[in-house]
């Protein structure tokens, strides 16, 4: 019986397994199984032996082993390597695991979705998730600004991405509690046309979301949250305070995870269908329709 992981922690509270299952299922692969497991570093290395051995199919890695991914693959896709970031491991004919970013696919796509090219990005957090974001901004903004608890953590993305194919300014701010921080951080807001929030939806960052100077953030803005959740994230409930337009993480976690549905099948991955048992798990009628 074929069988995918999803790889974190935690993870108990992902919803991968519902779509990917109802994917299974609609093309015909019913022996297949997709779980999460919740493990630590070494748990990812054990794993990533399995795939290798055939003993699976493949998995999904979310936070906080995305950097550990890529490690213990025996090969990178060259975007992946240049991010510093992994979600998916599939497997080659010999046996070697291929680490692959589909995380960009999904950020891509929820872009497209809502119709916006944006100019100026501000992307919160310094993860494996923020890599993935500056890489696709990059790509369509004319430039992007980190802000890290740790400006380095923030630099460090910034420096690698000057060696990607579509490098272009990138700038990495920290909290700060000075004023000169401060006063930086308020203009990169008030210059965003689009705000990711790339760190974790727990409640112990619930005062970071509270230290973005919202009232600063332009109305038409847009702010995505690559969380996803039944209720709407905090960093999105500030948002739609100060009168932003916000997108949540739902449809990039569908369509990241449709384009690994393909890498490991080798089948179109049948994206209405995994939508429609998404939209059903979080209570909504369509992806898109965030509950007030």
């Amino acid at each position: 019986m074929p069988e995918v992981l999803l790889l974190g922690s935690p993870v108990s509270h992902s919803l991968s397994p519902v779509f990917q299952n109802a994917g299974f299922r609609a093309v015909g692969l019913s022996d297949w199984t997709y779980s999460a497991r919740e493990v630590g570093p070494a748990g990812v290395a054990e794993v990533c032996r399995r795939v290798r051995r055939g003993e699976l199919a493949g998995a999904n890695i979310t936070l906080p082993h995305k950097q550990l991914a890529l490690e213990h693959a025996d090969r990178a896709t060259p975007q992946a390597a240049a991010i510093g970031a992994a979600n998916t491991w599939a497997r080659e004919v010999r046996g070697k695991v291929v680490a692959h970013n589909t995380d960009v696919v999904g950020i891509e796509r929820t872009l497209s979705v809502i119709g916006l090219a944006p100019r100026n990005v501000l992307v919160l957090g310094a993860g494996g998730s923020a890599r993935a974001a500056v890489w696709e901004c990059l790509r369509v903004a004319g430039r992007v600004t980190l802000v890290s608890r740790r400006r380095e953590q923030g630099l460090e993305i910034a420096t690698a991405s000057l060696q990607w194919p579509h490098g272009g300014p990138c700038g990495a701010l920290g909290w700060g509690s000075d004023q000169s921080s401060r006063a930086d951080l308020l203009e990169a807001v008030a210059e965003a046309d689009l705000i990711i929030n790339a760190t974790p939806n727990q409640a112990a960052l619930d005062p970071v979301m509270a230290a973005v100077p919202w009232s600063a953030v332009h109305p038409m803005a847009w702010v995505f949250d690559l969380s996803y959740g039944r209720q709407p994230t905090v960093c999105l409930k500030h948002a739609r305070k100060a009168g932003c337009q916000v997108v949540d993480g739902a449809v990039m976690l569908v369509e990241q995870g449709a384009a690994s549905f393909e890498l490991w099948t080798g089948q179109p991955a049948p994206r209405e269908v995994m939508a429609a048992a998404l939209a059903h798990a979080l209570g909504r009628a369509k992806l898109l329709e965030i509950p007030a």
